[in-house]
């Protein structure tokens, strides 16, 4: 299915904290635009999408970031360049959602249910914790929010002007706490088994060390023994062993990508909203699209 423009934005508790921009009679008209207002003083506002995650399926957001008023920016500067909104998805049945709809006073990543990328520096954060994850984006870039079923969870992935974006490093940090301490797990008896065989190699060394001091003395009870002495026999060098180290894989590094697109793995028995933030007034934010298409199981 495909939703444009209007019945985007989630009404509930919306004039509290935004407007509509009818600049134009096309925004008047759909209501796709939405602008701060100065009811408090906030340092975010979160405007949430009225289309939630209910059934398994692929889900896409499209917005775009707009000034408005862009005659009075220097887009030159970086500070008015880069967007400085936070977009992503938040858990709508969690029991703090709709104290955060209703007050408007947090920035959705920042809790412990919400999933967000900024804008200005390409960050992601979840719980109030940020990680490196894209470049910035500019402000008039089309960005598309997705979350992409799969048969264990949902991949949360983002698109700037039609393409995917993300270079991060995903070392398990989107997995709970037993599958961290089972990975842990899994390195310290990796460890151990590489400190076995150090300690194996060097008694093999020791060993070796211990027969050629026994050659060396039946060489010399055999010199003592006869009448003519016969020239020294060559000793033999000692062997030197070379131990390549060898990382042993773990059971979770078939998880590990270099270069993960995926922003944050998801539950997919919950369900999400669409958020985004915006931290100054100068911009306003316009809904292009919505679509979504039930997931295959084949």
């Amino acid at each position: 299915q495909f939703y444009q423009f209007c019945n985007f934005w989630n009404m509930e508790y919306l004039s509290d904290h935004w407007k509509f921009d009818e600049e134009t009679e096309e925004n008047a008209a759909n209501k796709s635009t939405l602008i701060r207002t100065n009811y408090d003083n906030y340092e975010w506002k979160n405007a949430f999408s009225l289309q939630k995650v209910q059934y398994l399926g692929n889900y896409s957001w499209t917005l775009q970031i707009q000034y408005v008023n862009p005659d009075k920016v220097k887009i030159e500067k970086r500070e008015d360049k880069y967007a400085k909104c936070w977009v992503g998805v938040i858990e709508s049945n969690h029991d703090s959602a709709l104290s955060l709809r209703a007050w408007n006073n947090q920035l959705f990543c920042a809790s412990k249910f919400g999933y967000g990328i900024y804008g200005f520096n390409g960050n992601k954060m979840k719980n109030n914790v940020c990680k490196p994850f894209c470049k910035p984006f500019k402000v008039n870039d089309i960005i598309t929010v997705k979350l992409e079923c799969t048969m264990s969870y949902y991949e949360l992935r983002y698109e700037v002007n039609g393409r995917d974006i993300g270079n991060y490093n995903a070392i398990n940090d989107d997995k709970d706490e037993d599958d961290k301490k089972k990975m842990e797990q899994d390195q310290d008896e990796a460890e151990e088994e590489e400190k076995k065989e150090e300690h194996k190699d060097q008694n093999e060394e020791s060993n070796d060390d211990h027969d050629n001091d026994n050659d060396s003395d039946k060489d010399s009870e055999m010199e003592d023994a006869e009448p003519e002495p016969e020239p020294a026999p060559i000793p033999t060098p000692k062997k030197i062993k070379t131990k390549t180290k060898t990382k042993t894989k773990t059971k979770d590094e078939s998880y590990i990508n270099r270069n993960d697109r995926v922003a944050y793995r998801l539950p997919n028995d919950k369900v999400y909203e669409m958020v985004i933030a915006l931290k100054n007034p100068i911009y306003k934010i316009k809904c292009i699209s919505f679509q979504t298409k039930p997931f295959s199981y084949y």
